[in-house]
């Protein structure tokens, strides 16, 4: 960018079983001319079964990433308990999404041709996430839910 910019860093680790522990917040101004350090956590604070997560947010607009300390394959991953609710408005196919566990890359598919305004994101306990499906032939909506699939990390190496 052309100014500098103030965003706020959120830090915590999950564990596989959704326990999370804060791991604090920093607030910086990011210069136009370099790359600076917004946070260091050291090794020893994240849990072996977690993951380390990071909320970056700048003018109310928060964008999640995360950061495993180890392959994906060593972590005991457990079955995330996703919740699904569906329902319809002005056409479109409004699914909500929760989980009693972190599911990693979760992403949606169904039978029908259209768009989702989100897909492959990480879901983690205590929110709901909700993906608008837009079909691009009137009237679809009704056989998308009914096709809708779910995938993520965990079920795409345990079924």
């Amino acid at each position: 960018t052309l100014e500098n910019v103030v965003v706020t860093v959120k830090c915590f680790a999950m564990s596989v079983s959704g326990t999370r522990i804060d791991l604090g917040e920093r607030v910086a101004t990011l210069p136009t001319d370099r790359a600076i350090e917004l946070a260091r956590i050291p090794k020893t604070q994240v849990p072996d079964d977690a993951i380390l997560h990071f909320t970056y947010s700048h003018n109310e607009k928060s964008v999640p990433s995360h950061f495993a300390l180890k392959p994906y394959k060593n972590h005991a991953l457990e079955e995330p308990g996703i919740e699904i609710r569906t329902k319809f408005s002005d056409g479109d196919l409004m699914i909500s999404l929760s989980s009693r566990r972190p599911a990693y890359f979760l992403s949606l598919e169904c039978s029908e041709v259209g768009h989702f305004s989100d897909n492959a994101f990480d879901l983690l306990p205590g929110g709901v996430t909700t993906v608008r499906f837009t079909p691009f032939t009137t009237g679809t909506g009704k056989a998308a839910a009914a096709s809708l699939v779910v995938r993520n990390l965990f079920t795409s190496t345990h079924t």
